[in-house]
């Protein structure tokens, strides 16, 4: 999620909203570069938010600390965004964010690691 929301705000896009769940944890330290030691224990979404904000600070984003599974990220949610990245670690968070694309035909660019394995796909609306 970091690197990706840096490359986001890097190239260009403005208007951007994040959601996660997760605070900051030490093991997050070595890889996940938006973050420092003083960031422990709070909000990931937040702390990205305002670490990119540095690199453009003309970018709007939005920073939810939830889980993109609660009820208040329903269709009409999904429903007013152009495209939809996601960075999910959680299976089942991704086969949610998966079906509201698809029930709202929004275009979703899914991404993942494992390890040193990485993958992206897009899922297309009637096309894939």
């Amino acid at each position: 999620g970091c690197e990706l929301l840096k490359n986001l705000v890097l190239t260009g896009f403005q208007n951007i909203e994040v959601i996660d769940l997760d605070t900051i944890d030490l093991s997050n330290l070595n890889r996940q570069f938006l973050f420092r030691h003083e960031h422990i224990g709070m909000s990931k979404s937040k702390v990205a938010r305002e670490t990119v904000l540095r690199f453009n600070p003309s970018c709007n984003i939005i920073a939810h600390h939830g889980n993109v599974k609660d009820s208040k990220f329903d269709a009409q949610y999904f429903k007013k965004f152009d495209l939809v990245m996601n960075a999910l670690d959680n299976l089942g968070a991704r086969q949610h964010v998966n079906r509201l694309c698809l029930a709202t035909q929004k275009p979703l660019i899914e991404s993942g690691t494992q390890g040193y394995l990485g993958q992206v796909s897009p899922i297309l609306p009637q096309e894939s």
